[in-house]
């Protein structure tokens, strides 16, 4: 999952990465809450995060996925 407020960032981000590789399939969320609902119900296997994103910055946001309790990780 990548989360950042500017989805035609994260379109360019997911066209790059499925050309090196077509098993990538990259899921959007523009803005932290967003990123923890999807979180909660989806298991992701990587999470990328810009730092500047509504509602809380990138690193305050992967904080709050690693200790997060309703968050499922691989």
């Amino acid at each position: 999952m990548h989360v950042d407020d500017e989805p035609d960032f994260i379109d360019i981000a997911s066209t790059l990465l499925n050309l090196k590789d077509d098993r990538f399939s990259v899921e959007l969320a523009t803005s932290a809450s967003e990123g923890v609902d999807r979180l909660v119900s989806t298991e992701f296997d990587c999470v990328v995060s810009d730092y500047e994103i509504p509602g809380q910055n990138g690193i305050e946001f992967l904080e709050a996925v690693v200790g997060g309790s309703r968050v499922r990780l691989r």
